[in-house]
C-alpha cells in the first residue's frame, strides 16, 4: 500500500504536457516514415498517442521531460525517424 502512495504522490507533483506536432506536405502519410514515427513515439513515456494521416499531426500527452522539449522533439524527428528538418511545421507544447 505505501508504493501506491508514493506513485501517487509522484504523479500528482509531475507536470503533464500535451504536444502538437504537425508536418508539413502531408509527411506523416508516408507508408515508411509515418510507421517509423510511430513505433518511436510509442514508448513508456508518450501517452495517448494520436496520429492524423490525412492532416499530418501527431498529438500526444507526456510527463514534462525531454519528450515535451522542443529541441529532443526536433532532434527525434529528424535523426531517429528520419524527417528533414523543414519539413517540421508545428511543434506545441502546452497545458493538456
Amino acid at each position: 500500500m505505501m508504493g501506491f502512495s508514493a506513485h501517487s504522490a509522484y504523479a500528482q507533483q509531475a507536470t503533464l504536457k500535451h504536444v502538437h506536432i504537425e508536418i508539413d506536405h502531408g509527411a506523416l502519410h508516408c507508408p515508411f516514415l509515418g510507421l517509423k514515427f510511430k513505433e518511436y513515439f510509442t514508448n513508456d513515456t508518450v501517452q495517448n498517442l494520436v496520429i492524423d494521416r490525412i492532416n499530418s499531426t501527431a498529438n500526444f500527452d507526456a510527463v514534462e521531460s525531454r519528450w515535451t522539449q522542443d529541441s529532443f522533439l526536433r532532434y527525434a524527428i529528424v535523426q531517429k525517424v528520419g524527417y528533414p528538418e523543414p519539413e517540421i511545421k508545428t511543434i506545441l507544447i502546452s497545458n493538456p
